[in-house]
């Protein structure tokens, strides 16, 4: 973790970001191997190997391409792990559907899928170039955990940071769903009334959706390094990579959960009960502000929605029908 000097035009900035840039590639790649996914490794090895051996700064858009293709191809690898985490968690069980499935994705969708996963690779890039960039020293931490106290600090800047992010895309999600612009960009996320393919499912909204929402995390990294403790770079792990896990499985059947902290069934209330659980890995501020639904059980603990929820969930959609 020790920073190279500053060399060529580049600066100490490009020279870090070469070094996140080639651990990011080696990470994939290894994973992907480790998972067998085929497509996933060629990709990944032949941008790693263009993006390691290319002199910085970089001098043809060719090596931002490779950039993507590493970035998308570790998004591949990490929906098929947490979708196999998934099911490993909860083999049995799974989260009955309560709404409509979108069984057949249009064109549409898969455009808006392949802009969003791109576009992931976008943002990546930036969240690099600001963790590196010297006029942030101050709020970003280098550093490897070497103590207690470390631990401890990295672990309270990784809940902040959740924190800070679900703050602002639960105020942003609320907002999508007013009926002036419902129809505009949200409702495309929600012809999908049961999801079930995981990362598929969860990036395929309106890319003015999908982008504030990635850059949602810089904006939180940048709040909690200036306004609590600089950012340990360790905390983005569970941050962007943990996060990601989190909203594969949102839109999933799998019944995970992690005691009252998160569960996928908040979320898939939300598919189905639109007004309400507007969180994406939480529900503190859903229950802060007075959107929270609980999943109801039954006399026998069974997760099942009671009659009259089932009846509120559907004049709810109704009201959200006349929205569109």
């Amino acid at each position: 973790w020790r920073l190279p000097r500053a060399g060529g035009g580049g600066g100490l900035g490009r020279d870090v970001v070469y070094v996140f840039e080639m651990a990011t590639a080696r990470v994939t790649a290894a994973v992907c191997a480790v998972l067998d996914c085929g497509a996933a490794v060629k990709v990944a090895g032949a941008a790693w190997y263009v993006i390691a051996h290319a002199p910085h700064p970089w001098p043809s858009a060719w090596y931002y391409v490779a950039w993507v293709a590493v970035v998308v191809a570790a998004l591949e690898v990490l929906a098929a792990a947490t979708y196999a985490a998934g099911d490993a968690w909860s083999p049995r069980r799974r989260i009955p559907h309560r709404g409509k499935h979108l069984d057949a994705l249009e064109v549409k969708d898969v455009a808006c899928v392949v802009f969003n996963k791109c576009s992931t690779a976008v943002f990546s890039y930036h969240l690099a170039r600001y963790l590196v960039a010297p006029a942030n020293a101050a709020y970003v931490d280098w550093s490897v955990p070497r103590g207690a106290g470390d631990v401890a600090r990295a672990a309270a800047a990784t809940v902040a940071l959740f924190v800070v992010y679900d703050f602002f895309y639960t105020l942003f999600h609320r907002a999508l769903h007013h009926r002036s612009i419902y129809r505009y960009v949200h409702k495309h996320h929600h012809r999908q009334k049961a999801p079930s393919r995981g990362n598929v499912d969860a990036v395929n909204v309106h890319p003015f959706e999908f982008v504030p929402g990635e850059y949602n995390h810089l904006l939180a990294v940048a709040i909690v390094g200036r306004a609590l403790l600089a950012v340990p770079v360790i905390a983005l792990v569970p941050f962007i990579i943990g996060g990601g896990a989190l909203a594969t499985l949102n839109h999933t059947r799998f019944d995970v959960h992690v005691g009252a902290v998160y569960d996928v069934k908040y979320h898939d209330i939300h598919h189905w009960y639109p007004d309400s659980n507007y969180g994406q890995y939480t529900v503190m501020w859903d229950r802060a502000f007075g959107w929270y639904k609980p999943y109801p059980r039954d006399d026998r603990g069974v997760w099942k929605p009671r009659a009259a929820t089932a009846a509120n969930g559907a004049a709810a959609n109704a009201h959200h029908r006349h929205a569109e």
